[in-house]
């Protein structure tokens, strides 16, 4: 796994290639060794994609700002999830990479 956003939240990645194509996973942590799988460019996930949305607002809870953007943003794309993430740990948007 690669660690794609550091901070009081973790954000992982993990890219799973087959002979037609890849799998992309994203996985997060916060404040403990727990990894918890977030988001799947594959079929699904064992979690529903609302209790994995509400996995992320309960982390983003203690910024009120970020967790009310997050909210009112309603996205739950690979980007979006990145980009919510990094704002959460450094104050500032992610630029365009």
């Amino acid at each position: 796994m690669t660690v794609i956003e550091k901070g009081e939240i973790n954000l992982y990645q993990k890219i799973i290639y087959f002979d037609d194509g890849s799998i992309t996973l994203l996985y997060i942590s916060k404040g403990s060794d727990d990894v918890i799988a977030l988001k799947t460019s594959g079929l699904s996930l064992s979690k529903p994609r609302q209790s994995r949305m509400d996995i992320l607002a309960k982390m983003l809870m203690d910024n009120k700002a970020v967790y009310d953007k997050y909210k009112a943003n309603g996205k739950f794309t690979f980007k979006q999830i990145r980009n919510i993430v990094h704002l959460y740990n450094t104050g500032h948007p992610l630029m365009n990479h």
